[in-house]
This record gives structure tokens, C-alpha cells and sequence, in this order.
């Protein structure tokens, strides 16, 4: 974590003038941090649910020492309770060195956070920006509206849809407006995220709204392709939390009504509450297609579903890095409760059913779950109606696969393949949203970038925080630790020469080397080792970070295909 410093600095924004400080960071390099800084109006009362508003100029010199609140949410990872404000619209600037004639403008990099569009926010705790600042850019971290306030949506015209994106679209209009005061550099924008926040910038790519507000972008194990990234429930989802907090609603305009009534807390909670009793892991307010005549002085944001807007090639076309941890599944299997006891033959059942598409009949879904488990690909008709539950165990309750499965049928499907299972959650997940985005990106006029990162070690907080250093590879999140401080998982400190220190660099470097330029290696470094080319969906080649950095070609290919 950085150490701060006394040193206080002004500068003046389009609404007035913030004071921040200089920060010291424990690498001994300094630099110029802002944090709380509004980019809208607070969002309360008659603003529920709408899209942001200009916020107002302030007198004076206003305080940007501290992060604003973050947005009401429920945090997942730690079992945090209830917290947060809907005065949450804020953004934290840290830049290298303010401008002066001696200084350079700098590229900008805005950090869209992850946490499934219903947790997360921008602050340090989580996203220390001092190693990226220290690669000479402008590290810009936002919050965001979340769950139901950011991703409400029925058939009412009052309602815009999708207002935590066109939360996002408003800071980035912000950096836009004001970012040079900082030393930013508001033509060489980046916007990188992780998780819902790699999803969150693959729907800047496909919105009008975002068009010429950025000029690269870095999707990070997450897509707008990916299951959980998109919904068309959402309206069905909000009558029912409505009812259950007592409302008798029966059109869009009383519902409403009734849910700018209640509390935030009491919306969160009860939202918590019923998808836990759902036995669901997946965000359940999220982005969705606005397909309706917008009203007055409304914009779209997102004019058709991401999948029929990437098939139509509808995007904004600048140069992307996209990629994805070698193990995402490890986050899934800890969701679903894997991890922490053995896995029952039902709760694999319920892992096939929660992860493959709800149009696939049960049988099929068993299949394809089998097929992760025992490599088993070729179903024949004879096999059309096998179900687990047909072949269990009921004192044991695992499968014995029967007979027609051949040389594997004296397997016992029980919770001794959490490997196989985390493949089959990793690519359900996250791998094959990502591979598609990469294949039809690929086709466009700007380079693609793609990378795995492999990597496991002392900072890879998550698959360490849930104890799961049996499984090979790198966890879902543990990608963040090499980008930004985290002392929010209390990681340990590393030595300089230490592979996780050089990993980190090498992180840092190509990560900021894309803002600069639009190529991670615009020159062959010693540090990297390799020239990154970009992908081609005739070779398939991605960077491999693991101990090495290293080309590989395929990846996962026979996988994601089935």
C-alpha cells in the first residue's frame, strides 16, 4: 500500500477546484492522487434509476483526499454485509506528474472494476494504482451503479435501461473533458477492465454512446459473449423482488413507484436473499438490449444483443487486448461451495445445469458434464437418454457409468475430477465467449491481442484465499494482483528478484505499453522476451503468461469446440 505524503496540490476540473495530495509508494516512486472526485449528480430520490446527470459546479476548493462511497451492494468474496450509499458516482485520478511545460501529456488508462455488475468499486483497497502509475500513465478507477439501480429495466419509456454503462459512458465523457488537467493525454485513452468489467468495456466497443471516447481497449476474463454478461428477465425479476417487499404493482408505472420508495438496503438485501434461496451464482441485473424508440434527449446504449451486434461486425474498431485466466473455473466451484466440501453426485448435476444453456434437455447437459469428466465425446444414439440420477449410488451418491461408455465405464463420477469440473466452468464461463469475441474481432481492421495467463503465485490472491493451490493454473481474478496493489486480500510482500515481482513487471509493461502505442511490444524487450503477434484466426497464436512468457498456438482448441 502507498504511504502518504503531506504534500497537498490544486488543480481545477470544469466544476471547480479539487485539492489532492502527492503519494509516496512503497517502491519509492511518487505520484499526484485525487480521489472522490463526482463525475454526476448523485443519483437519489426522482434519479433512481436514471441516466446520470451533469453534476453541479461546487465553490471553493474541494477535497479530493478520499474515495466517495461505493454503490449498495452485498460483497460476496469476504461475506461483507450490506454497505455502500447511491451517492456513489465518483472517480479517483492518479497521474505521474501534473502538466507543466516541462512535462509530457500522458496516456490515460480507466479501470471499469469487475464483480458481476452487482458488487465492486474503483478504490484503492482493491486497485492500488502504483505500479501502473509507475509505468508512466494516467490511472483513472470509477464506481458504478450496481444490481438493480444500475440494471433496472421494464416496458416503460421513464425507464432508460442498462444506467450503470451510461454511468460509465459519463465518467469517460469526464476524463474526456477534464483529464488534461491532470497530465492525461485525452486522445490516447485505454479503457481496461476485468470480469463484468471486461464485459463492461466489450459493450463500449459495440455502443454508439462510447464511439471517439476511447482509442484501445483490454478486455480481461470477461466478454459481453459470456453467459452471465446479459439477460432478457430482467422486468420478471423485478415484479417478483417488488412483491416480496410487499407491493402489489401491476404495471410498469406503480412499480415503480414503489421501488424508488424503499430503502437501498432493503432492495439489496431482499435481492441477496432470493437469488441465494434460487440456489443461483450468476448476477441477475445486468446489461440487457434496449430495444425500444429511446424518448426525449435518450441515447442508446446498447441498440441490439451483443451477439447479433458482433455477427452484424457493429463495433468500434480500435486495437484490443483480450484475454483470460488459465483456470477461471476456480471462482465457480468456490461460488457453488466445491471447494470447501466434497461434491455430492447431485451438486454435479447442478453444476452442469447452472453452467450449460438452459435449452439443452437434462440428458444432454449430463453428457457434456461426462464429457469433461471422463474425455468422453462421441454420444450415439444409444446413448440419447442417459441421466446420472439413472446409474447412482444412492448410499455413496456418485455414478457408476454404465456399460455402452466403453473403456471408462469403471469410473465413479464423484467429486474427485474438480479439475475437469473447473474446465468445464472455466470455458462455460469465460473461455468461449472470449474465443468467439477473438475470432470475429480479429476479422476487423485493428490488431487483437490475445494472452493466458497462467501463472500461480504469492499474488494470486483468489485461488489463494479459497485454498485451492490443488488445481493447476490461475484462478479467475488473480490476474489483478499483478496490475495493482491489493491489500484487500492482504497479500504478502514479494522480494524485487522474486518471479512473482518480474511477473508483476512484465505485467505492468505490456499492459502499459498497448496504452502508449497500441502494441504491447513495440520493440523486443529483454524483460519479455518474445514479440506479441497479433491473433490470427488462421494461426491462433496468444501470449502465454506463466513462469515464462512464451507463444502459444490453439489454445484449449479441441475444448472449446465441443
Amino acid at each position: 500500500m502507498a504511504k502518504m505524503a503531506e504534500e497537498l496540490v490544486n488543480v481545477r476540473v470544469s466544476h471547480g477546484a479539487l485539492r489532492g495530495r502527492k503519494v509516496t509508494a512503497k517502491a519509492g516512486n511518487s505520484y499526484f492522487s485525487f480521489q472522490g472526485i463526482p463525475y454526476a449528480k448523485p443519483p437519489v430520490g426522482p434519479l433512481r434509476f436514471q441516466v446520470a446527470q451533469p453534476v453541479e459546479p461546487w465553490d471553493g476548493v474541494r477535497d479530493a483526499l478520499k474515495e466517495g462511497p461505493s454503490c449498495p451492494q452485498i460483497e460476496w468474496i469476504k461475506k461483507l454485509p450490506y454497505f455502500g450509499d447511491e451517492d456513489c458516482l465518483y472517480v479517483n485520478v492518479y497521474s505521474p506528474q501534473l502538466p507543466s511545460s516541462q512535462t509530457p501529456h500522458y496516456p490515460v488508462m480507466v479501470w471499469i472494476h469487475g464483480g458481476g455488475f452487482e458488487v465492486g468499486n474503483g478504490d484503492a483497497d482493491m486497485y492500488g494504482p502504483e505500479y501502473l502509475v509507475g509505468g508512466n500513465v494516467v490511472v483513472v478507477t470509477i464506481n458504478y451503479r450496481l444490481g438493480i439501480f444500475g440494471f433496472l429495466k421494464v416496458d416503460d419509456a421513464s425507464v432508460p435501461g442498462n444506467v450503470g454503462l451510461k454511468d460509465q459512458v459519463a465518467a469517460l465523457r469526464w476524463v474526456k473533458e477534464n483529464i488534461v488537467v491532470f497530465g492525461g493525454d485525452p486522445n490516447n485513452v485505454t479503457i481496461f477492465g476485468e470480469s463484468a468489467g471486461g464485459a463492461s468495456v466489450h459493450y463500449h466497443l459495440l455502443s454508439p454512446m462510447s464511439q471517439g471516447l476511447f482509442h484501445k481497449a483490454i478486455l480481461q476474463s470477461g466478454c459481453a459473449l459470456n453467459p452471465w454478461a446479459s439477460s432478457v428477465q430482467i422486468q420478471e425479476l423485478t415484479f417478483k423482488l417488488a412483491r416480496e417487499l410487499g407491493s402489489d404493482a401491476s404495471n410498469a408505472q406503480e412499480l415503480l413507484s414503489f421501488l424508488r420508495s424503499v430503502p437501498a438496503r432493503d432492495l439489496v438485501e431482499k435481492e441477496h436473499e432470493l437469488k441465494k434461496m434460487a440456489g443461483e451464482i450468476f448476477p441477475r441485473f445486468i446489461p440487457r438490449a434496449e430495444e425500444y424508440s429511446p424518448g426525449p434527449g435518450d441515447e442508446i446504449f446498447l441498440p441490439a444483443h451483443p451477439k447479433e451486434m458482433m455477427e452484424k461486425r457493429q463495433y468500434n474498431s480500435v486495437p484490443v487486448m483480450i484475454g483470460a485466466t488459465s483456470n477461471e473455473g476456480i471462482i465457480i466451484l468456490d461460488m457453488m461451495g466445491i471447494l470447501e466440501t466434497p461434491a455430492t453426485l447431485d451438486k454435479l448435476v447442478e453444476l452442469a445445469g447452472t453452467l450449460l444453456p438452459s435449452d439443452l434437455t437434462s440428458s444432454s447437459r449430463e453428457r457434456a458434464l461426462m464429457s469433461y469428466i471422463i474425455g468422453y465425446k462421441n454420444v450415439n444414439q444409444s446413448q440419447a437418454g442417459f441421466t446420472l440420477k439413472e446409474h447412482r449410488d444412492e448410499e455413496k451418491n456418485t455414478a457408476v457409468l454404465p456399460d455402452e461408455f466403453g473403456s471408462q465405464s469403471s469410473h465413479v463420477l464423484d467429486s474427485n475430477y474438480c479439475q475437469s469440473l473447473a474446465n468445464l466452468a472455466s470455458d462455460i464461463a469465460v473461455h468461449i465467449g472470449v474465443d468467439k469475441t477473438i475470432n470475429i474481432l480479429s476479422e476487423g481492421p485493428s490488431p487483437v491481442f490475445f494472452y493466458i495467463f497462467g501463472f500461480d503465485g504469492k499474488l494470486n490472491f483468489y485461488k489463494h484465499f479459497v485454498k485451492a493451490s490443488e488445481l493447476t493454473g490461475a484462478s479467475h481474478l488473480d490476474d489483478v494482483g499483478y496490475l495493482f496493489a491489493t491489500p484487500f486480500f492482504k497479500v504478502p510482500e514479494v522480494a524485487p528478484d522474486s518471479p512473482e515481482a518480474i511477473t508483476r513487471k512484465r505485467m505492468v509493461k505490456l499492459w502499459t505499453d498497448f496504452a502508449k502505442t497500441g502494441n504491447p511490444t513495440p520493440d523486443l524487450d529483454p524483460l519479455i522476451g518474445v514479440k506479441w503477434p497479433a491473433y490470427k484466426t488462421s494461426e491462433r497464436m496468444y501470449l502465454n503468461i506463466n513462469d515464462t512468457i512464451s507463444i502459444g498456438t490453439s489454445f484449449n482448441r479441441n475444448r472449446l469446440l465441443f
